[in-house]
């Protein structure tokens, strides 16, 4: 395992498992498609700054493959509360989820695996990188 730094916290991660795992997610078709999840992929790398995008590379976690992204509301800017999870291999200090910061740019914990984890992430090993961020809305349409 490789020591990583986010966010002023050390993380061990197991980049080759992550990988391989989410290689094994690819292979699978299936893209949620309601209007919050278009909108959230069609944003691509914008919600994420370039320590989280670096971040995710070193721990292997694939951007296109987020176990979950949901909306919470529009926010009075006119933007969207976004949460999202990803998943990775490793050890990092976990928290139980709350407490995060919905004011700024975007905030971020690691947890254990919730229901919504993909069942290759229900496995000894596993954390969830767990976030929430302001976001426009960038598709056509309301949603």
């Amino acid at each position: 395992m490789n020591i990583v730094e986010i966010g002023g916290v050390e993380v061990s991660i197991d980049q080759a498992r992550t990988r391989r795992t989410y290689e094994a997610l690819a292979a699978s078709a299936y893209k949620c498609s309601c209007a919050y999840c278009q909108n959230f992929r069609a944003l691509g790398s914008t919600p994420f700054p370039l320590a989280v995008l670096a971040f995710f590379e070193q721990a292997g976690i694939d951007l296109d493959q987020p176990a979950e992204t949901y909306e919470y509301n529009q926010t009075e800017s006119g933007k969207h509360l976004y949460g999202g999870e990803f998943y990775f291999f490793g050890e990092a200090p976990l928290t139980d989820g709350s407490g995060l910061d919905p004011s700024g740019p975007l905030d971020f914990t690691f947890t254990k695996p919730s229901p919504l984890a993909q069942s290759e992430f229900h496995v000894e090993g596993a954390v969830c990188f767990s976030f929430i961020v302001e976001l426009p809305w960038v598709i056509a349409g309301a949603p």
